[in-house]
């Protein structure tokens, strides 16, 4: 785990200017750093987290790096790229990058990335990889250094960016083993591709909610009016967006019913291959809140080695169009 540096103020140190962050003259500053075995030998990132409640997003500030080393015959053209640990699957908690910086030992980024749809609970049980990468001609890229940070481990109450050294780990593995188990409560459902148009090969979506059990997310309230919100999105735009009504529970506060058929019309099987079915839970606060439940996502991945059960279940629908496929799954993160 990188030692934590905790600056003694918040003004930078006159050694460190970024006058010439952002063009390609370098300056005095940007002489290159001698190479040794001192822990500060790959360089620092500043950075600062920031937990959106109002957004339920975590917020990573890259301020800038500095000393970074002369990377062969050039000077590091440079980018930040972070990941959250463990990967889920889901596309906004997937790499995000800065902009890139060029010709700089000491390149200043001041910005903000952004991963959504998160709980503060949640990013206690995971890691953020920070990578600095050295950006070279035809899109390939070579990695400078990088560090991990246990969410658990930042200093939430500290107001200023604070520096972390870089290090040689071999990419995307973490310093120790990681598992995050959450629960969120079930829904049960019907999910069916009702065929309209064969030769086409086109019809409706339909999604069929039917009940749930605990539902309560994180922190564990037990939700009083939940509702679902269902998304059709290729890549990260969303096509179709349409909600339940909410939650009646004619038993007890643990068993929601809704029986709403939610129908995403026109669809082209072959196009849905490439795309993702999202089904979140929020529950109605109030007339202007509601609180982020949990989800499921219902996608072909593209790794072949992950295969969930939400997975199966969208294979098993485009393969058998009018098939009425019942299941009962867990909400995740």
């Amino acid at each position: 785990m990188p030692k934590l540096d905790l600056p003694t103020t918040s003004r930078r140190s006159n050694s460190y200017s970024n006058a010439s962050s952002t063009s390609g003259t370098l300056t005095a500053t940007d002489t290159a750093p001698f190479m040794d075995q001192t822990p500060h030998a790959l360089g620092q990132v500043q950075i600062k987290l920031i937990y959106n409640l109002q957004m339920g997003c975590l917020e990573v500030q890259v301020v800038e790096c500095r000393g970074l080393p002369h990377f062969g015959k050039h000077y590091p053209n440079t980018f930040v790229q972070i990941s959250l640990l463990p990967e889920d699957g889901y596309s906004e908690h997937s790499k995000v990058r800065t902009s890139l910086r060029k010709r700089s030992f000491n390149p200043v980024y001041n910005e903000i990335l952004r991963f959504h749809n998160l709980t503060k609970f949640e990013l206690d049980e995971r890691y953020l990889q920070i990578g600095v990468w050295h950006s070279e001609a035809f899109h390939s890229k070579s990695l400078i250094g990088e560090c991990f940070l246990k969410m658990a481990d930042y200093p939430w109450n500290y107001l200023d960016p604070i520096w972390i050294s870089l290090k040689a780990y071999p990419e995307s593995v973490p310093p120790d083993p990681l598992h995050v188990e959450t629960s969120r409560g079930t829904i049960t459902f019907e999910l069916r591709f009702e065929m309209k148009r064969t030769m086409l090969k086109t019809g409706d979506i339909h999604f069929l909610l039917k009940s749930g059990h605990s539902l309560c997310g994180h922190p564990p309230i037990l939700a009083k009016m939940p509702f679902a919100k269902v998304q059709l999105v290729s890549g990260r735009k969303v096509l179709i967006s349409a909600r339940s009504c909410l939650a009646e529970f004619p038993e007890n506060g643990f068993r929601p019913v809704w029986d709403y058929d939610i129908v995403i019309q026109e669809q082209n099987l072959k196009k849905l291959r490439k795309r993702c079915l999202e089904v979140s839970l929020w529950d109605r606060e109030s007339a202007s809140n509601r609180r982020y439940i949990g989800r499921i996502r219902f996608r072909i991945s593209e790794s072949r080695n992950v295969e969930d059960e939400p997975q199966v279940l969208w294979k098993r629908m485009l393969q058998y169009p009018n098939e009425c496929i019942h299941a009962e799954l867990a909400l995740r993160g």
